[in-house]
């Protein structure tokens, strides 16, 4: 299996969730900040989160950008097994 990237930041992503409950994919790439150690963008943060089987996808939510008006759907990240619902 090949190693996933920014292991510290989804560490830290753990405990922020454990700490906080789930949380959107702005929220943690915000939150979660790490000196030369985190995702380069949002989308990317979304990426590594949605590959590592720790996390699962609770769904998507509407945020809206203050300066532009732009809308857009950040994903919300739960920790399997604790935040995830069993259908």
């Amino acid at each position: 299996m090949k190693s996933l990237k920014y292991k510290r930041w989804r560490d830290r992503v753990i405990k922020h969730i454990t700490e906080f409950g789930p949380s959107s994919t702005d929220v943690l790439y915000s939150e979660v900040r790490m000196r030369n150690s985190h995702p380069l963008s949002l989308m990317s943060a979304s990426q590594v989160l949605s590959k590592d089987p720790r996390f699962v996808n609770l769904g998507l939510n509407g945020v809206g950008h203050f300066r532009t008006s732009n809308h857009y759907n950040t994903s919300t990240w739960g920790i399997r097994g604790v935040d995830d619902v069993e259908e």
